[in-house]
C-alpha cells in the first residue's frame, strides 16, 4: 500500500512512467487538429455562400 504524498513532482513521475502525461499531450494535439479542420471548413462554407450569393446577383 503506497503512501499518498503531496509531492506534484513524485506525482508527474508516475504519470509519466504510467504514461499518463503522454495520453494527455495527445490528446490536446487531437483537439488542435480538429479546430483546425472546423477552421477550415468554416472558411470553405463562407467562400461557398459568398459564391452562391454572387450567383444569385449575378443572375438577378
Amino acid at each position: 500500500m503506497p503512501i499518498p504524498t503531496t509531492d506534484p513532482f513524485r506525482y508527474a513521475k508516475s504519470a509519466s512512467r504510467s504514461g499518463i502525461l503522454h495520453a494527455g499531450r495527445q490528446r490536446s494535439v487531437q483537439r488542435q487538429r480538429r479546430a483546425r479542420m472546423t477552421a477550415v471548413l468554416n472558411i470553405v462554407a463562407i467562400g461557398l455562400s459568398l459564391a452562391f450569393v454572387a450567383a444569385i446577383l449575378a443572375t438577378a
